[in-house]
């Protein structure tokens, strides 16, 4: 029984912790898809506004996944956040029959094309990219990012599973 209830609190507690991200992400997302980039102040921002909405997803399906792997048990993956490939790929693996895939194949590649742009230079070492690039990057967020969404209400469906069991 109190390992039921256990369960179940952090369930909760991740449910809060995804709400608060959500409302983030999705913030920066309506910013991102609306920025006129016509000018390099607005572009300077976007390329901020892009790290912003990529570290506010890594930090939120890291947190998922580690609070996935907790309730069953007490190992963890990650401990730093550096926008580094390994964390995607290790969010894409079917951990055994402990956890399922974080995030999807289509997640996967899309999530990775944010990331080479953040860490290709454009916020690090303020690269130049011209206006029809960064509307290239806007119209990815626009298609894409209902991927990201749909795992993300799968990984809390698991985890709400996990917590009723």
């Amino acid at each position: 029984m109190a390992e039921s209830t256990a369960k179940s609190a952090k369930a909760e507690l991740t449910l809060e912790y995804f709400n608060h991200y959500s409302l983030v992400i999705e913030t920066l997302y309506a910013s991102l898809i609306r920025m006129n980039l016509s000018n390099e102040e607005k572009k300077s921002m976007f390329k901020v506004k892009v790290q912003r909405f990529y570290a506010a997803l890594e930090q939120l399906l890291r947190k998922l996944e580690d609070i996935s792997r907790n309730i069953l048990s007490s190992d963890k993956i990650f401990s730093a956040y550096d926008f580094s490939k390994e964390v995607l790929e290790l969010l894409s693996l079917k951990i055994s029959k402990e956890r399922p895939p974080v995030i999807s194949n289509q997640s996967f590649v899309f999530l990775d094309r944010l990331r080479n742009f953040i860490n290709e230079g454009c916020v690090a070492y303020d690269c130049e990219f011209d206006e029809k690039e960064l509307r290239l990057i806007q119209d990815r967020l626009k298609q894409e990012f209902s991927f990201v969404e749909r795992d993300l209400q799968k990984i809390c469906s698991y985890i709400d599973q996990l917590a009723s069991s």
